[in-house]
């Protein structure tokens, strides 16, 4: 005795098995991802300290792009582009988190550290032009300003 099914019944059965399927998958996804509850994330996006590497992961696996401006007292480049920087972020306030840290180091200051999970820059003495055009590269959503410097 043969059986037939038709293509209709074939169809739902894909569809059955594809959202069970679905379903299960986001469970376990569920089940072995980091609790959220533990981190405790900045209430502002310009902050003056180091954010952990749990909440800098979490950040980053949501688009946000992590900026470390490293500066000292006595530059006055860093003022500057400290400045720079703040009103850039607040132009992208819900994309960017912005750590200024003053540091007591020699080395080659300003120093930004640009990460994202679209990559890293570190950019040392760098002007306003490359430090926009490094946002530009690694932000999720790059404002309007980034299209425009292509054309």
């Amino acid at each position: 005795m043969k059986i037939k099914i038709s293509k209709r019944a074939i169809v739902a059965l894909v569809f059955v098995f594809l959202m069970g399927g679905s379903t299960i998958a986001y469970s376990f996804l569920q089940a072995f991802s980091p609790p959220t509850a533990s981190l405790v994330l900045p209430e502002k996006n310009i902050i003056n300290y180091e954010i952990g590497k749990k909440e800098e992961n979490y950040l980053i696996s949501r688009g946000v792009t992590i900026a470390k401006f490293y500066y000292t007292q006595v530059c006055e480049e860093c003022w500057d582009q400290k400045n720079f920087l703040e009103s850039f972020v607040k132009q992208n306030s819900n994309q960017i988190l912005l750590e200024e840290i003053e540091s007591n180091e020699t080395g080659i200051f300003p120093k930004l550290i640009l990460t994202s999970f679209l990559g890293r820059k570190i950019l040392e003495n760098a002007t306003n032009e490359e430090v926009l055009n490094a946002f530009c590269d690694l932000m999720y959503s790059p404002p309007a300003y980034c299209a425009a410097r292509e054309i």
